[in-house]
C-alpha cells in the first residue's frame, strides 16, 4: 500500500512540475549552393517561445539586410534604436532589466523579449513581427 501511494506521489509531482512551464521551439534552414563562383544562398531561423521569453536566432543572405531593417525601422519606435558601424539594435530597458532587444548584424538577427517585462499587445505586435522577418528570410530572390 506504501508503494502504491508512494507511487502516485511520484506521478502526481512528475506531471506538476512538467506542467508548470510550456515552450516551444521550432527551426528552419535553407540552402543553395552554385559551383564555379556563383554566389551561394543559406539561411536559418530559430525560434524559442516559453511562458517567459521569447527569441529568434537568423542567419541570412546579406541582400535581405536592408528589407529586415525597414520591416524593424516600421514597428518599433525609433526612441530605442542605435546604430554602431553596421549593427542596427532597438533595446528598451525596463527597471534595469533588457525588455526587448533586436539585433542585426550583415547577416544575422537575433531577437530576445522577456514577456513580463512588456504588455500582452506589444509581444503580440512583436511575435507578428517575428513571423513577417521569418517570411522575408527564408523567402528567395
Amino acid at each position: 500500500m506504501i508503494k502504491i501511494i508512494f507511487v502516485l506521489v511520484f506521478m502526481l509531482c512528475s506531471f506538476l512540475i512538467n506542467a508548470q512551464s510550456k515552450t516551444t521551439s521550432s527551426s528552419s534552414s535553407s540552402s543553395i549552393t552554385k559551383i564555379d563562383g556563383v554566389e551561394r544562398e543559406h539561411s536559418s531561423i530559430s525560434v524559442n517561445d516559453s511562458d517567459t521569453f521569447y527569441s529568434l536566432r537568423a542567419k541570412f543572405t546579406s541582400d535581405k539586410k536592408d528589407e529586415i531593417i525597414k520591416l524593424l525601422s516600421d514597428n518599433i519606435d525609433d526612441e530605442y534604436r542605435s546604430v554602431l558601424g553596421k549593427t542596427f539594435k532597438w533595446i528598451k530597458e525596463e527597471n534595469g532589466e533588457v525588455a526587448f532587444s533586436f539585433v542585426v548584424t550583415d547577416n544575422q538577427l537575433k531577437i530576445s523579449i522577456e514577456k513580463d517585462l512588456i504588455s500582452n499587445g506589444t509581444f503580440n505586435k512583436f511575435k507578428n513581427l517575428g513571423e513577417s522577418l521569418k517570411t522575408v528570410i527564408s523567402n528567395k530572390k
